[in-house]
């Protein structure tokens, strides 16, 4: 693999970044990765962000902890918020300073719908943190309680997509409370859906 990493195969563009987390996550040596990786720290676009390479590190990504706080202000949604953040919680376990930028980049999809993808992984996260995520227990439940589907509408994915975001938003709150299960999505509360 160092090998390969030398000398990535040509018209392959993704291959040396590719390549260089493989080989990080194989031989704990991740110096080819960072140094592949950090120039596109702040890239909004993008679920491999590298900032998800850094909080690989854990505490060991201690140095980088600036730059990640740096972020978490840049963009309101998307995948860099969620991965800013989830490196931070990763790598010093402060969930005080993670947990507004997540409820912050999923309550406008509450109220709105249109949730995609990084949506539901914020929610994944926020289950992750368990009861220190407490502030973001009124936008879950208002993904649970909507009348509407939160994500897309019209594709063969909606119902899957949906199902796994309530499934995350129960998830959720049952980390973050213990109290028993969530709300069934499309509920009013009493058990009977809704819309």
């Amino acid at each position: 693999m160092r090998g390969l990493l030398d000398a990535p195969p040509e018209g392959q563009p993704f291959a040396p970044r590719c390549l260089a987390l493989a080989y990080g996550r194989l031989t704990g040596d991740r110096q080819p990765a960072l140094e592949l990786q950090l120039p596109q720290l702040g890239e909004p676009y993008g679920q491999g962000n590298p900032a998800a390479l850094l909080g690989e590190l854990g505490p060991a990504g201690a140095p980088y902890v600036a730059r990640l706080r740096e972020l978490l202000p840049v963009h309101e949604e998307g995948w860099l918020p969620l991965r800013a953040a989830e490196a931070l919680w990763k790598i010093t376990g402060r969930a005080d300073e993670i947990v507004p930028v997540l409820v912050r980049a999923i309550a406008p999809f509450a109220e709105r719908g249109g949730a995609y993808r990084a949506i539901t992984e914020t929610v994944k996260l926020l289950a992750e943190i368990g009861a220190p995520a407490a502030p973001a227990e009124p936008v879950l439940r208002a993904f649970l309680e909507a009348d509407e589907r939160p994500v897309p509408h019209g594709t063969w994915r909606s119902v899957p997509e949906d199902d796994e975001l309530c499934d995350a938003a129960r998830a959720a709150l049952l980390a973050i409370s213990g109290d028993g299960p969530a709300l069934p999505c499309g509920s009013d509360g009493e058990g009977a859906p809704t819309g």
